[in-house]
């Protein structure tokens, strides 16, 4: 998106999007989302007993702790998107279409540098191609 694209789509009648809705309609989503996946785990695979080993306990944490962190990332880049001119919709879209990306592009990351400006420059490139 250029510049001049943005100043007019900003100073035109755009509806901006309402205050922590965004950010409220993913948690309901996760929420959702995490009751059903573990509801089929119980129903297909039952409870193990090797679980409360202190390997499987660390594993599973760490599998929640990412999952959890997406989501934070998730939230946070969906209501910075939807403010800049965009409705609800076409930010879902484009945070789709992002998170795909650094999946994706994960292996180019450098754990050396800070992540914030990687998802950023992914983020800004996929916002551009719109």
């Amino acid at each position: 998106m250029k510049t001049d694209d943005l100043v007019t789509m900003l100073s035109a009648n755009v509806e901006p999007v309402g205050r922590g809705l965004v950010g409220r309609a993913i948690s309901i989503a996760v929420a959702a989302g995490a009751v059903t996946a573990l509801g089929i785990m119980l129903v297909g695979l039952g409870v193990r007993a090797d679980l409360t080993t202190t390997r499987a306990i660390v594993f599973l944490s760490l599998k929640l702790a990412f999952a959890i962190a997406v989501v934070g990332v998730a939230v946070r880049y969906l209501t910075k998107l939807a403010r800049v001119g965009r409705g609800a919709t076409e930010a879902e879209d484009l945070l789709q279409e992002v998170l795909l990306a650094i999946h994706l592009k994960r292996h180019t990351y450098d754990t050396g540098e800070l992540f914030t400006p990687w998802v950023y420059t992914i983020a800004r490139y996929n916002a551009s191609r719109r």
